[in-house]
């Protein structure tokens, strides 16, 4: 068996949610086709790599170099589907 590697280890995480919100009567309203997810993962990598830090999973250097990279490796997939 293998050592385990820093280059095997990949966080992520899988949901699903609905683009938009239901009211108190019930009916949806659906989120704006043009929403801008850009925040929502910006957010996500500062919190990710926050905990990594905290945990001990990742040096304060190393934390400040993956923040500097300009395609961070953080994405929110938001494709609209409906059955």
């Amino acid at each position: 068996m293998k050592k385990a590697s820093i280059w095997w280890y990949h966080p992520h995480l899988h949901a699903v949610s609905s683009l938009g919100i239901f009211d108190r009567q019930g009916a949806f309203h659906p989120a704006p086709q043009d929403l801008d997810f850009s925040p929502l993962e910006e957010i996500f990598r500062q919190r990710t790599l926050q905990m990594m830090l905290q945990k001990g999973k990742i040096s304060r250097e190393r934390s400040e170099l993956l923040r500097s990279w300009v395609h961070s490796g953080f994405a929110i997939h938001s494709e609209r589907r409906r059955s």
